[in-house]
């Protein structure tokens, strides 16, 4: 297997420092625009290759019960970590 791979979590975690209110209410307004008939509401949700889990946040602010998101990059799942610290969400942290 090649060990070598871009290390995104440098960049979610430079990335954090940016979100804003206007930034989530985005991520939930393309979420709207993905799920247009409100399929989010008492979902279960998953997000493969997480990063911030700026998605999951607002999927769970856009009603869904149960949160999964999924990274293998130890510097995106800390990135996660931090963000979630920062806002008051509950949810699973896989």
């Amino acid at each position: 297997m090649n060990q070598h791979r871009f290390e995104f979590g440098k960049n979610w975690q430079e990335f954090l420092a940016t979100i804003t209110s206007e930034s989530i209410a985005k991520a939930e307004l393309a979420l709207r625009r993905l799920f247009p008939h409100d399929e989010v509401s008492n979902s279960t949700f998953l997000d493969v290759g997480c990063g911030s889990r700026l998605s999951l946040f607002a999927a769970k602010r856009l009603g869904a019960r149960e949160l999964h998101g999924l990274d293998f990059d130890a510097q995106s799942v800390a990135a996660a970590e931090q963000f979630l610290a920062g806002h008051n969400t509950h949810g699973h942290n896989d």
